[in-house]
């Protein structure tokens, strides 16, 4: 990348932009459905208390299941494809509720299995769009690229939630779950603009061992490894279809650190800038836990 590259700002570059409105157009696409779909099971199907939150909880077991395997999967592959097939098929999930209301065989059972689908599918877009982010704008301006994405993120956060209160209010539920399918579709037109960076093979030697190895291992560790920050499992304590870059949970906010050693994305907690943080080194198969002191 020429020096004059470098200086010119993010968004002029067109990998860059495709993929930041992508993520903000996804982003506020995955807001109307945080909110229509359990005022669809209220309103639509008469669902109770216990049936709402079970819908919600959904959300989180699914970052539970494929929270630990994702980040090793999508770090062995190309990221854009993913992303891609990830907005595709939430789109698909997410027609299916309009379709069934329409047909009048809508049930709760359609909207738990809609909901555990959008929630794999928004952790794995998330996780993808993050390890993108460096082949796209180059190692020294990562810090300012994910600045942007996240806090665009909070603002989708905030726009998409109030809009879809008006939606299903104007339009009802069904309708603004349809939206929300289209902002997908949407979001992957935009990503299919993008030519991604070529991804370096990942040799199987004793220091970078295959998935299927390193996962069993990361899956035994992770529990011990999240109860050393505060004494709880923060991590997974999110809301259903939510990206890993938006909690805060507690007062201790999850991250994802981007190691521009490795050029992989590298789980991280805070707790009031003065609290431990676990980070994996990416070198050695330990968990190394780092005191890291206010200034």
């Amino acid at each position: 990348m020429s020096a004059t590259a470098v200086e010119r700002p993010l968004l002029r570059l067109r990998a860059f932009r495709n993929l930041f409105v992508a993520a903000a157009v996804s982003q506020f696409g995955s807001q109307i459905t945080y909110v229509a779909l359990p005022l669809l099971a209220v309103t639509v199907l008469g669902a109770g208390a216990g049936e709402v939150g079970l819908l919600a909880a959904l959300g989180t077991l699914t970052v539970l299941v494929v929270g630990l395997p994702a980040g090793v999967w999508v770090d062995r592959v190309r990221r854009l494809p993913v992303m891609i097939a990830m907005d595709v098929a939430r789109a698909a999930v997410l027609l299916s509720v309009p379709l069934a209301w329409w047909g009048g065989w809508l049930s709760m059972g359609q909207l738990y299995v809609v909901a555990v689908l959008v929630g794999a599918g928004s952790l794995l877009f998330d996780v993808a769009s993050l390890s993108l982010v460096p082949g796209l704008v180059g190692r020294t301006r990562l810090t300012s690229a994910n600045s942007l994405l996240v806090s665009t993120g909070a603002g989708m956060d905030i726009a998409g939630r109030g809009i879809a209160g008006l939606l299903v209010h104007a339009a009802g539920a069904p309708l603004a779950i349809l939206l929300d399918a289209l902002t997908y579709m949407w979001s992957a037109a935009c990503l299919r603009r993008i030519t991604e960076p070529a991804v370096e093979p990942h040799t199987p030697d004793r220091s970078n061992p295959p998935p299927n190895a390193t996962i069993p291992r990361g899956a035994a560790r992770a529990p011990r490894g999240v109860r050393g920050v505060g004494g709880t499992t923060t991590p997974l304590d999110r809301e259903p279809g939510r990206g890993p870059q938006e909690e805060e949970t507690a007062g201790i906010a999850p991250a994802l650190r981007h190691d521009v050693e490795t050029d992989g994305a590298v789980p991280e907690q805070h707790a009031g800038g003065a609290a431990p943080a676990l980070r994996c080194d990416v070198r050695g198969d330990s968990v190394v836990r780092e005191d890291e002191a206010g200034a």
